[in-house]
């Protein structure tokens, strides 16, 4: 009689255990395909705009700064001014690749 209630208790704790997992599991289970994927497809958006939006920043900064060069170079005059130039004009290629 021993071994069956001992094997009863087993049967019980293995039961009470898989229905505890299954619960747990059905609770802590990530979204469904279709909404992870949807989540996927919103945060890549978010990171394109921000990618978008720190380029734009940083063309207005370059573009600010080749002004300024410019305005520099042409009050002061020279050869290194024509270098000057065309490390900038290359410079903004690269900006508007």
């Amino acid at each position: 009689m021993s071994s069956d209630s001992n094997l009863k208790g087993i049967l019980v704790a293995a039961g009470s255990g898989l229905a505890v997992g299954a619960i747990l599991g059905v609770l802590f289970a990530p979204d469904k395909g279709s909404k992870t994927r949807q989540k996927i497809a919103d945060k890549a958006s978010d990171l394109k705009d921000q990618f978008v939006d720190k380029k734009e920043d940083l063309t207005d900064m370059i573009l600010s700064l080749k002004s300024k060069i410019q305005d520099t170079v042409q009050s002061d005059g020279g050869e290194s001014s024509d270098d000057l130039m065309k490390k900038i004009e290359e410079l903004e290629k690269l900006i508007k690749a």
